[in-house]
């Protein structure tokens, strides 16, 4: 099943584009950006092109069946998390986890919403 798009009056998440790949990569070259992320800063614009495989052509926009959003945070990360409370995400569980780019454990802090909490539905 393609990933879904979700829109609202000011956002729009869909599915990377292979178009996007150097605005991915504005961003994931980032020291800054990627160290509250799982992956290491890009270094090239082949890296970002992994992130932006292409859209699928059909399916688009179907996001009727979801009916819960998960989304997580590193613990430090409080800019993250104050996002995704004002995007109507309720804070549910901290847990460690393994990333491939750190020897060590890092303090994730999940988020979700379930239809009927908030927005989404």
């Amino acid at each position: 099943m393609p990933t879904p798009t979700l829109q609202t009056l000011r956002l729009l998440l869909r599915p990377f584009d292979r178009a996007d790949a150097a605005d991915v990569f504005a961003y994931a070259s980032n020291p800054n950006v990627a160290r509250f992320t799982t992956w290491n800063p890009h270094r090239t614009i082949s890296d970002s092109h992994v992130f932006c495989p292409g859209r699928p052509r059909q399916g688009l926009g179907a996001f009727s069946h979801i009916t819960t959003v998960v989304s997580c945070a590193l613990a430090e990360n409080t800019a993250s998390q104050r996002v995704m409370e004002n995007c109507g995400l309720k804070f549910d569980h901290t847990q460690f986890y393994r990333w491939s780019k750190c020897t060590e454990f890092v303090k994730q802090r999940y988020y979700q919403m379930v239809r009927g909490d908030g927005a989404a539905g």
